[in-house]
């Protein structure tokens, strides 16, 4: 059997957990938090001008007070 295009929404919560999560197994340290570079911006010229969602990446913020010598990093 075959797979078919299959798509899931995600929550910025869960989107959040699985960054946290994945910085924690690839360095070894702790993310205090997570915030989303989103927005909106104009594409297109004259009468095909439309505003456009984007994602322009996130910045993850470790918690203070590790010991980055013990990390992965």
């Amino acid at each position: 059997m075959k797979l078919n295009q299959i798509s899931a929404k995600m929550s910025e919560s869960e989107l959040e957990a699985i960054i946290k999560d994945a910085v924690k197994a690839k360095t070894g340290l702790e993310v205090s938090t997570v915030t989303f570079d989103i927005g909106t911006r104009i594409t297109g010229y004259g009468m095909s001008e439309r505003d456009e969602a984007y994602l322009g990446g996130a910045t993850v913020t470790f918690k203070a007070g590790q010991d980055i010598t013990a990390s992965k990093v």
